[in-house]
C-alpha cells in the first residue's frame, strides 16, 4: 500500500483526494494546509489518517511515501525541495515550477536524491488521451494533419485571487493553455515555427493568448482564455478520420470519431473521477521500486514549460 500526504488542501486537492479512493494500492495518510481550520475542514470530507500541523511535519513522517503538492504555482519548487530534503518521492501539480531553470533544478535534485518526481498534469493519463495515442501509433487514418484545441472561460476579476496574480504564478498560460500545449506536443512533438500572440490583463497577467504552431506536415491551432467561454473541444484532423474530444476535452468525456461523413461515440471506459489514473500510475510505479518513466519525463515537462515562458518573455498585445 503506498501510503500519500498532500500539501496544499484548495479544490484540485479535493479531486485528487477522491480519485485515490480508487486505486487499490494507494491510501491517503496525510495532509497539511497553512490553515489548520481548512485541513480538519479537509479531513471531514476525505478518510485521512493524520492532520499535521504543518508542510515540513508532514514532509518528515515517516509512514508518508509520496507528496502531492497542490499549493499555489510560486510555492511549487520551495515545496518540492522541502519534500525531498525529507525523502519523499513527488508529484506536483502543474506547472511543476514558473521557469524552465527551476525545473531543471528540481529534476536534477531529485536524480541526485534518487527519489521520484513528476509534474501532475492528470489528462496525460486519461484512457482518451491512451485512444489518441493508440490510433497515431497504429496509423490506420494516416497521419495527423492538423490540431484545433481551446480552453477558456470568463475568469473571476479578482487581481489578488489565483487565476490573475502573477506573484501567484497566476495567468492563462500557466493556468489552463498547458493543457492544450501538452496536448499538441505530445502528439506532434517539436513544432518548427511558432507564431502567437498574449494579451495581457490588470497586472499585467497573461488573459488570453492565440497560438500557431507548425510541425512537420502539420499545423496546431491553439486558443486559451480567461476573458471568454471557448469550446473547449480538441479536434485532431488525421489524413483520414477527424477525432473529437468533447468539452471539456482535458477531462474525462465524449469522443467522437468521424470517417467518411459519419460519426460514432468511441466506447471508452472512464473510472473514477479521472485523477484515480495518475494516482494509479504513481503508486503502481513506487510500489515496483520504480523512480523513472517515461510517460511524463523530465525533458518533456522542461519543454513545456520553455514554450509557455517564451511567449510570456517575449513584448505582446
Amino acid at each position: 500500500m503506498i501510503k500519500w500526504g498532500i500539501i496544499g488542501l484548495g479544490k484540485i486537492a479535493h479531486k485528487f483526494a477522491e480519485g485515490l479512493t480508487y486505486v487499490a494500492n494507494a491510501e491517503l495518510y496525510g495532509i497539511a494546509s497553512s490553515n489548520r481550520t481548512r485541513a480538519l475542514m479537509f479531513a471531514e470530507k476525505h478518510p485521512v489518517k493524520k492532520v499535521f500541523d504543518n508542510y515540513e511535519f508532514l514532509a518528515m513522517s515517516e509512514d508518508i511515501d509520496v507528496i502531492y503538492i497542490a499549493s499555489y504555482n510560486h510555492l511549487h519548487a520551495k515545496h518540492v525541495k522541502l519534500c525531498m530534503k525529507h525523502g519523499k518521492h513527488v508529484l506536483c501539480e502543474k506547472p511543476l515550477t514558473t521557469s524552465s531553470a527551476n525545473t531543471r533544478e528540481l529534476f536534477a535534485l531529485a536524480q541526485e536524491k534518487k527519489l521520484f518526481l513528476m509534474e501532475a498534469l492528470w489528462t496525460r493519463f486519461l484512457p482518451s488521451i491512451a485512444y489518441l495515442e493508440e490510433l497515431v501509433q497504429s496509423g490506420s487514418y494516416g497521419p495527423i494533419k492538423h490540431i484545433d484545441v481551446s480552453f477558456g472561460f470568463v475568469a473571476p476579476k479578482d487581481p489578488k485571487g489565483r487565476l490573475l496574480n502573477p506573484k501567484l504564478g497566476g495567468g492563462v498560460l500557466f493556468d489552463i493553455g498547458i493543457y492544450p500545449l501538452f496536448l499538441c506536443q505530445l502528439l506532434l512533438g517539436s513544432f518548427q515555427k511558432s507564431e502567437f500572440k498574449v494579451v495581457r490583463g490588470p497586472g499585467n497577467v497573461d488573459i488570453h493568448t492565440t497560438i500557431k504552431n507548425i510541425y512537420p506536415g502539420a499545423q496546431a491551432t491553439i486558443l486559451c482564455s480567461f476573458r471568454e467561454q471557448l469550446a473547449n473541444e480538441a479536434i485532431i484532423q488525421f489524413e483520414k478520420a477527424t477525432v473529437i474530444l468533447k468539452s471539456m476535452w482535458h477531462c474525462p468525456t465524449k469522443v467522437i470519431l468521424s470517417t467518411n461523413g459519419e460519426e460514432k461515440a468511441e466506447p471508452i471506459l472512464w473510472k473514477g473521477n479521472g485523477y484515480n489514473y495518475e494516482a494509479a500510475f504513481v503508486s503502481d510505479l513506487l510500489e515496483k521500486g520504480e523512480i523513472s518513466q517515461e510517460k511524463l519525463s523530465a525533458e518533456f515537462s522542461t519543454e513545456l514549460i520553455k514554450q509557455i515562458e517564451e511567449m510570456l518573455n517575449t513584448n505582446s498585445g
